[in-house]
């Protein structure tokens, strides 16, 4: 089944402190968009579930907490994650709206992110 996507997927690489109501994790962003992120992880968390996601934007100093929910959950090894809608920006909003702009700025792979964080 191929999953379709309102908005561009960005590649992007950062860890990021996630809040579940059971659990902190330590996770990987590994793309965003307008309408949300995907999160590197095999720990079984459920679609419907909320989770607060703290990361740093395009400098450590711009922090962004978003609240996302699980839409969709993969379980294949190295590609095992969460698809996650994004609800709302708790912190950040203006960080997180330059962070898409130097990515989608940067389809050319010139502008590293992943080093940051």
């Amino acid at each position: 089944m191929q999953r379709e996507h309102r908005d561009e997927r960005l590649s992007f690489e950062r860890r990021a402190w996630c809040e579940h109501q059971s659990v902190t994790l330590y996770l990987t962003v590994s793309n965003i968009s307008r309408g949300g992120l995907f999160l590197q992880t095999s720990m079984p968390l459920l679609p419907g579930d909320t989770l607060d996601v703290s990361f740093a934007g395009t400098s450590e100093q711009d922090t962004i907490v978003a609240r996302v929910q699980i839409v969709w959950v993969c379980r294949a090894g190295r590609g095992s994650g969460l698809g996650c809608r994004l609800i709302d920006l708790l912190q950040g909003s203006s960080a997180y709206e330059q962070l898409l702009v130097a990515l989608g700025q940067n389809v050319s792979g010139e502008y590293s992110l992943a080093s940051a964080g």
